[in-house]
């Protein structure tokens, strides 16, 4: 029996697995079949079988490979030397960039899919708990250098961000129309603002001038 090469195995299934992606993009996790798939990426059935052992195992590893991009992508990103706020405003540009409508389409049928699929579940939450800790530490590490409000719960806060973040990729799905670059920096400022020491503090009292 030949011995398979695992960097060339590992080459195709990453393959594959963009075929995969531009089949969910054009008809949808549940609208995409394996015929579809197959047809992609140019392999037969059993081929594909090969690499994975279903369609559940399928959508899994697309997951697993967004999440996956996205959160390296972060990580990198924080990273840098410089405001800690920066970095992460940094962020939300890239995501404006990176995110079309079809991308923002597939992370919604995703997180549809892990109500459904346990495996995607498992999956989608493990990631999800990477990066909000990423971002927990972040924000951490902004407070501890004066950066952000320390009353603020690191964790609690992260969770809240990437749920902000997951509905700015809703704009494009709700209203076609809306300029991205405005929202952008719409976003940006309400984040800043939400982080700063400042706005913690308490307004001061108006002189009444009667």
């Amino acid at each position: 029996m030949r011995k398979l090469d695992p960097v060339k195995y590992e080459e195709k299934r990453r393959e594959i697995l963009k075929a995969v992606a531009r089949c969910f993009r054009r008809h949808g996790l549940n609208g995409t079949s394996i015929s579809d798939i197959c047809a992609e990426a140019k392999i037969s059935p059993g081929h594909l079988y090969h690499y994975f052992d279903d369609k559940d195992a399928i959508v899994t590893a697309i997951v697993e490979e967004r999440l996956k991009e996205v959160t390296t992508h972060f990580e990198r990103s924080i990273d840098r030397p410089g405001s800690m706020v920066a970095g992460m405003l940094s962020e939300i540009d890239w995501l404006a960039q990176s995110e079309g409508p079809a991308n923002s389409a597939l992370l919604f049928e995703m997180l549809a899919e892990a109500v459904r699929r346990r495996p995607v579940a498992k999956t989608l939450r493990a990631f999800s708990r990477q990066a909000r800790g990423v971002l927990a530490d972040l924000l951490h590490r902004g407070q501890a250098g004066g950066e952000i409000d320390k009353q603020i719960d690191p964790e609690v806060a992260a969770t809240v961000l990437i749920g902000i973040m997951d509905a700015f990729r809703a704009l494009a799905l709700r209203y076609p129309e809306v300029d991205t670059t405005k929202a952008t920096t719409v976003l940006k400022r309400l984040v800043s603002h939400l982080l700063s020491p400042e706005s913690a503090k308490p307004a001061r009292s108006r002189k009444n001038n009667a």
